[in-house]
């Protein structure tokens, strides 16, 4: 059990605040990283770069993806409580 500080707020809400702001901080990022490696793909597409070159920029926005779906699904689950 926590103690109130006595600031009128409960230590648990306090705390979830913290951990949603610090989920929203991390989804605000990955969506940056996202459309930089977007408009990295799009340069690279019109230079005609190696395939190799737009493979590993397409695997490494598919796994920015996949990390944004995680980082949502958090929030989602944070903000039921």
């Amino acid at each position: 059990m926590f103690e109130h500080r006595g600031n009128g707020e409960h230590p648990e809400s306090l705390e979830r605040r913290r951990q949603v702001l610090l989920w929203r901080s991390l989804a605000v990022l990955i969506v940056v990283g996202g459309v930089l490696g977007l408009l990295r793909l799009i340069v690279l597409l019109l230079e005609g770069a190696p395939v190799q070159s737009v493979v590993y920029q397409v695997v490494v926005l598919t796994l920015n993806v996949l990390v944004g779906l995680v980082v949502v699904a958090r929030l989602r689950s944070l903000r039921r409580r």
